[in-house]
Parts: C-alpha cells; structure tokens; sequence
C-alpha cells in the first residue's frame, strides 16, 4: 500500500506498506502533481521501513512517471527515504548527486525526525 500525504507543507510524506500496485504508483503521481501545484517547493519524506515489494508494472509506471516529471524536480530540493534495507540505503546515496536540482538521503527507521527535519529544512533555502 501506498500513501501521500500533503497536508503539512512544506513536507509531503509518502508512505509504503507492503505490496506496492501499479494502481497505487498511478494515483500517487495524480495527487503529486496537484499539491505540486499548491506549495509551489516542498521537501519529501518516503517511508520505506515496512516496504515488502513492488510488482513489475509499478514498478516501470514508477520509472514513466518519474521521467514525466523531470521538469518538476526542482520543486521537492531535497528526498529523505527512511528504510532497513542497507542495499537500498547505499543505492539512494551513490545516486543523489546524479539527480538534478534533488538531494537525496537515506535515514534509518529510528533517525526518522531527522528525516524529517532534514527534508523540510531545504525548502526554507533559497533556490
């Protein structure tokens, strides 16, 4: 399952339980947009920690998405990404500086506030 949540600009959360469906990326990336639209900049938090597996298709609708939303990534300056998986964890830092006008970090599941902190802190700089 996947969630989102963007009501506490400037931070949206993203939350992943489980099983994550092709329906799931799709409806995600259709409330994305609009509270894009809404805070204008916001950091991101996602929440990996209970994260099982994603099946195929959403997994490639995630990367479609991803690709459609290039020009808009300026918007979220900073994705922290809370998960157990060390694999994962390593992934995120080695492709971070790849990523334009994003950084992006790994947060174990008990540094979690910082997480947060960290995610929100980059909106108040000046871009």
């Amino acid at each position: 399952m996947l969630t989102f949540q963007s009501s506490t600009p400037p931070l949206f959360r993203v939350s992943v339980h489980g099983r994550v469906t092709r329906e799931e990326v799709r409806a995600f990336y259709a409330r994305l947009d609009p509270a894009l639209d809404r805070a204008g900049r916001a950091g991101m938090l996602v929440d990996l920690s209970r994260y099982s597996e994603i099946t195929p298709a959403a997994a490639l609708e995630d990367v479609v998405q991803e690709l459609e939303m290039l020009d808009r990534v300026e918007q979220i300056p900073r994705c922290a990404v809370v998960t157990r998986n060390r694999m994962l964890a390593g992934v995120i830092e080695y492709l971070s500086p790849i990523v334009p006008s994003m950084e992006m970090r790994a947060f174990a599941p008990t540094d979690l506030p910082e997480a947060k902190d960290w995610a929100r802190a980059a909106v108040s700089r000046p871009h």
